[in-house]
């Protein structure tokens, strides 16, 4: 969901018409916490984003699910990038 498309969508009912980057990653996170039905659909039409729901604490949900299993902290090294201007296909 990381692209123009999903971004010019998400821009256009900004109030201020501009992208915040921050946003836009924690609205993302919000489409994959309500899981694959949600996840693929947003990802195939990008004006289905959604504007009213967010979910930052998604990002950290590994690391404090592990850091409190284990007791040690979480070193992980993401195979994606997931900030936003990450998928650089997506913004070409």
């Amino acid at each position: 969901m990381d692209t123009s498309a999903h971004a010019q969508v998400f821009m256009a009912q900004h109030p201020k018409g501009r992208l915040s980057v921050d946003d836009f990653l924690y609205v993302r996170c919000a489409v994959v916490a309500e899981g694959e039905t949600a996840f693929k659909k947003v990802l195939a039409n990008p004006p289905s984003i959604p504007q009213d729901i967010t979910f930052e604490p998604l990002l950290q949900l590994a690391s404090r699910a592990y850091e409190k299993k284990t007791g040690r902290p979480f070193v992980h090294v993401p195979a994606y990038n997931f900030e936003t201007y990450g998928n650089e296909e997506g913004w070409k």
